[in-house]
């Protein structure tokens, strides 16, 4: 075999090898953070569901009193760093789900720092109901389907700056103790914000609405940016407040 070929071999075997290893199953992350390994992958297809509700630290809520006409919680904690940058998820990521004919939801806590910048969510991503105790940072990601954050729970400053909506966007109820970013996103379908508060101020700035936005009963605080944010299609302030004053005056104080 000459020379050449016997590097273009090599080249390929070598090729084969690392797209052999960015492919992973969401089995063995589960398995990881089952044995509290620090979960950190960059440019991997994660194949499989990505099911958090599925790990073995399971607790149910000592608040909750299951009854007959009550809903039994259930908390599942994540207890390791999780660090994916610039991977597809070609399936679902469940942080939520709710079993109607037992009655009762499961729902993911995650104790330290959670990061999913610049990947693709091709599959659903549920993180309703969900906690973050430490930073949280969704920039740059893609969602295909439902991005459903509603009811969840930041404790630090969290940003999906940058990121693309292809589907519903529902922060409806979502609690932002400390400061947002919303700024360079697409929100190509319904962008729904209605009851969410940001007390320590968010910024949309450049973001860009293309389907229906619900701002009903949102309440805003300063730093606000709305600076060269487009709404494309139809978009509801009613009750909405800026630092406890009407947001209509706002944006007739400000319309060019």
């Amino acid at each position: 075999m000459k020379k050449s070929s016997a590097l273009i071999l090599v080249f390929m075997l070598l090729s084969v090898s690392a797209f052999a290893q960015s492919r992973v199953n969401a089995k063995d992350i589960l398995k990881d953070i089952d044995s509290g390994k620090a979960i950190n992958y960059r440019g991997a297809e994660i194949i499989g569901d990505l099911d958090l509700t599925s790990i073995q630290d399971r607790v149910p809520d000592k608040n909750n009193k299951p009854s007959r006409h009550s809903t039994q919680v259930f908390w599942y904690h994540v207890r390791t760093p999780l660090s994916f940058v610039d991977c597809t998820f070609k399936d679902d990521v469940i942080a939520y789900y709710s079993d109607d004919e037992k009655n009762e939801t499961h729902n993911a806590v995650f104790h330290a720092d959670v990061s999913f910048q610049g990947c693709v969510f091709q599959g659903i991503s549920a993180f309703k109901y969900s906690k973050f105790h430490e930073g949280a940072d969704f920039t740059k990601t893609t969602y295909h389907e439902e991005a459903l954050f509603k009811y969840t729970e930041f404790s630090t400053e969290v940003s999906f700056a940058g990121s693309n909506f292809s589907n519903d966007a529902n922060f409806k109820y979502t609690k932002f103790p400390s400061k947002v970013d919303f700024g360079n996103v697409n929100f190509r379908d319904l962008a729904n914000f209605k009851y969410t508060k940001f007390p320590k101020g968010v910024s949309f700035k450049n973001s860009v609405f293309q389907g229906d936005s619900i701002f009903k009963y949102t309440k805003f605080y300063e730093p606000f940016d709305f600076e060269g944010t487009e709404f494309e299609d139809s978009v509801d302030f009613k009750y909405t407040k800026l630092e406890g004053k009407s947001f209509t005056k706002y944006l007739l104080k400000n319309r060019k």
